[in-house]
């Protein structure tokens, strides 16, 4: 994605020299951001002080911007780096859980409520995304 062979729905939402935010792809609901270091980095372990450094700041501010802009009950920050079962290039995801996601999924919390939305939901339209993309971009803080 980042060197140009997938396309980003509606491109970045931020970025720094060793960091984008942009939406998730995938089934994760509409607003769910996705903070992936430039560097290839397949464990956490191995980002470097700045990169860490900056790796907090940028989660606080996409689930600050995720908040303001969906009103979730929730924003989950996990990591997912796996292919396959394999390690691969980690990436965050900071995503709004909606009332009607639990309702959706009743008695699904955490990584439960995840894997259900995952197993059973669908990828949301590439305009909506556009749409919100545009958004977050004018809401995510400047520091």
């Amino acid at each position: 994605m980042l060197e140009g062979g997938t396309p980003i729905p509606g491109g970045t939402v931020h970025e720094t020299e060793r960091w984008v935010v942009m939406h998730v792809l995938g089934r994760f609901g509409l607003g769910t951001l996705a903070v992936v270091p430039r560097r290839h980095v397949v464990h956490a372990a191995d980002l470097d002080d700045v990169e860490s450094g900056e790796w907090g700041v940028l989660l606080r501010d996409a689930a600050a911007t995720v908040s303001s802009l969906t009103d979730p009950v929730q924003v989950y920050v996990c990591q997912w780096s796996h292919t396959d079962g394999r390690p691969a290039h980690i990436h965050s995801i900071v995503q709004p859980i909606q009332l009607a996601d639990m309702r959706r999924h009743p008695g699904a919390l955490g990584p439960m409520l995840q894997s259900a939305m995952l197993g059973t939901g669908t990828a949301p339209d590439p305009r909506d995304v556009e749409t919100f993309t545009a958004r977050a971009r004018d809401a995510f803080p400047r520091h």
